[in-house]
């Protein structure tokens, strides 16, 4: 049932209806939070499962620029994997949306650490230098506003 609802949220979210995907996210998550592995095996299967989900849910969130929760969905799958590259590749963009570059950059240093070859670095590395020179101009504009 929880992929089922996940494939539907994998769809919604490619068309670009977030809050129909976050809808179907919400409900695998429900699903897989309630399920406990008979085995070891099946257990990291569930283990897998709800890190998953909570990705997509941040992935949702990023897109809707709802960055609070981003982390907080991102947060819930680090809690599960520290070492998870999609959680800590969404989390920075998410510290980036809210302009806390530290918290972004510690997060990128971990993704290097685990990575150093993933394909998020130089992206997030634009995003954070497109975002910082962006609150450049607009203070140089609000500080020219005052002359």
């Amino acid at each position: 049932m929880q992929l089922m609802e996940r494939r539907k949220g994998n769809d919604r979210y490619k068309a670009g209806k977030y809050a129909d995907a976050l809808n179907h996210y919400v409900r695998a998550k429900s699903i897989v939070d309630l399920v406990q592995g008979l085995s070891q095996a099946d257990q990291i299967e569930v283990i897998s499962n709800k890190i998953t989900v909570n990705c997509n849910i941040a992935a949702v969130h990023l897109a809707t620029k709802d960055f609070g929760e981003a982390i907080k969905a991102c947060d819930a799958a680090l809690e599960l994997d520290p070492e998870c590259q999609k959680a800590l590749s969404r989390r920075a963009k998410a510290y980036i949306g809210r302009h806390e570059y530290e918290l972004a950059s510690k997060d990128m240093e971990m993704l290097k650490d685990i990575n150093f070859l993933s394909d998020e670095i130089p992206e997030i590395d634009s995003l954070m230098l497109k975002t910082k020179l962006a609150d450049k101009k607009s203070e140089q504009s609000f500080r020219n506003m005052f002359k």
